[in-house]
């Protein structure tokens, strides 16, 4: 599996979610979710339910694998299966 490397690291993300400043543990989808190291970063540091969804089944089962306890689920980030107001937050990084 190719190893993608994202521009700024993680501190683009801590930065961009303290910024946030959620309340409480909200519900957050990462789109284009990739080997997962987001999520479990999000999960591990700031203790929200993340799930992410990319659409490489090879990604997925990576993140799965890498990081058990988080939902990782294959899908395209343009036709979402989730209903209505599952998620408080949906991250897109480096996905488009």
């Amino acid at each position: 599996m190719k190893d993608f490397t994202r521009p700024g690291g993680l501190e683009i993300t801590r930065r961009a979610f303290e910024m946030c400043a959620f309340v409480n543990s909200p519900k957050i989808l990462d789109v284009g979710c990739g080997r997962g190291d987001t999520a479990a970063y999000l999960t591990s540091e700031y203790g929200f339910c993340v799930t992410g969804i990319d659409n490489s089944a090879e990604a997925v089962a990576y993140a799965r694998e890498k990081h058990p306890g988080i939902e990782f689920t294959q899908g395209d980030g343009q036709a979402l299966e989730f209903g209505s107001l599952s998620f408080d937050c949906v991250l897109m990084e480096c996905t488009l």
